[in-house]
C-alpha cells in the first residue's frame, strides 16, 4: 500500500534534537499511522537471554547507562533547568527503563534484580518529569547513578510489558535521537571521530535495543523481519565503531538507514 510522504512540524522533543527534522535529514521517514499499526499488536517480551546477549555485554550496558545520565546532568542541576528539559528527562527515563527491562532477561540472579531496579528507577524518573516535580526526580536519578555496582536490587526480576515502557512514537523519537548522535560522530574529521567512537558505539548499541523492542510491538512476520534487520545493522555499526573504522562505520550507518527507510515505506499508511 503506497502512501504519501509525511510532513513534519519540526517540533522539539527535548532530547537534544528536533525529532522530525532529524529523521528527515537522516533519510528516515516515520510511518503516518504507527498508532493504527500497533493498536492490535501483542507485546510479550522475548525470554531468550541469548537474543539480548547478542546485543550487549555488561560493559556496553554500563556505558549506555552512564551516557544517558551524562546527557541529563545539566538538566538536573536545579528545579529551573529541570523544568526547561522535562521531555528530555522523561524520555531518558524511558530509555533507561528499556535497558533495565532487557537486563531482567539478559542476566540472572542479583544482576537481573539490579536490572529491574534500573527499570523502576527509570520509570520513576519519567513520572517525576511528567509531573514536573524536581525533588521526586532526584531520588531515582541518584539510584540510577549507582548502577550496576551499588544499586539496590529489586524484589524480583520479572520482565514487564514493553508497551508500558515506550510506545512506537517514543521509540521513533529515540531512533531519531540516537541517529543524530551517530551522524555527528561520523561527520567528524578522522582524529575527532576516534575520540567520539566509543560514545557513538553506545548509541549504535542503543539502536539495536530499539530494534529489538520494536519487534515486540507487532505479531506481523514482515514487521519482525524489518525489526530484526534494524537490530542486525545497528550491531554491525557498533562493531565498526568499536574498531574505530571510519569508513566501515559510515557504510554501516548508510545500510541501517536504507533498512529503516524500506521498512517505513512498507508500513506507511495512506491518509
Amino acid at each position: 500500500m503506497k502512501g504519501e510522504r509525511v510532513k513534519f512540524s519540526g517540533r522539539s522533543n527535548g532530547w537534544g534534537i528536533l525529532a522530525a527534522g532529524a529523521i528527515v535529514s537522516a533519510g528516515l521517514l516515520i510511518p503516518a499511522s504507527y498508532r493504527v499499526l500497533h493498536a492490535e499488536g501483542t507485546s510479550s517480551p522475548s525470554t531468550d537471554p541469548a537474543k539480548w546477549n547478542e546485543i550487549a555485554s555488561d560493559a556496553a550496558v554500563a556505558g549506555i547507562v552512564e551516557g544517558q545520565v551524562k546527557g541529563i546532568e545539566k538538566s538536573m542541576k536545579s528545579a529551573g533547568t529541570f523544568r526547561r528539559a522535562l521531555k528530555k528527562v522523561e524520555i531518558t527515563g524511558r530509555v533507561l527503563a528499556i535497558v533495565g527491562n532487557a537486563e531482567t532477561i539478559r542476566v540472572e540472579g542479583e544482576a537481573a534484580k539490579k536490572g529491574a531496579a534500573l527499570r523502576e528507577a527509570g520509570l520513576a524518573l519519567t513520572k517525576a518529569a511528567a509531573d514536573k516535580k524536581f525533588e521526586e526526580a532526584e531520588k531515582p536519578l541518584a539510584s540510577i547513578k549507582t548502577f550496576p555496582d551499588s544499586i539496590s536490587p529489586a524484589g524480583d526480576a520479572k520482565p514487564t510489558d514493553w508497551k508500558s515502557l515506550m510506545d512506537m512514537d517514543g521509540l521513533m523519537t529515540g531512533v531519531a535521537s540516537a541517529d543524530n548522535e551517530l551522524k555527528a560522530a561520523l561527520s567528524a574529521k578522522p582524529d575527532e571521530f576516534k575520540k567520539l567512537a566509543k560514545e557513538a558505539q553506545h548509541w549504535a548499541t542503543l539502536m539495536a535495543y530499539f530494534g529489538r523492542v520494536t519487534r515486540e510491538h507487532e505479531t506481523d512476520e514482515q514487521w519482525k523481519k524489518w525489526s530484526d534487520d534494524m537490530t542486525a545493522q545497528s550491531l554491525t555499526l557498533a562493531k565498526a565503531l568499536a574498531s574505530k573504522n571510519h569508513d566501515e562505520a559510515k557504510s554501516a550507518r548508510d545500510n541501517l538507514l536504507k533498512s529503516c527507510e524500506a521498512c517505513h515505506e512498507a508500513y506507511r499508511v495512506e491518509e
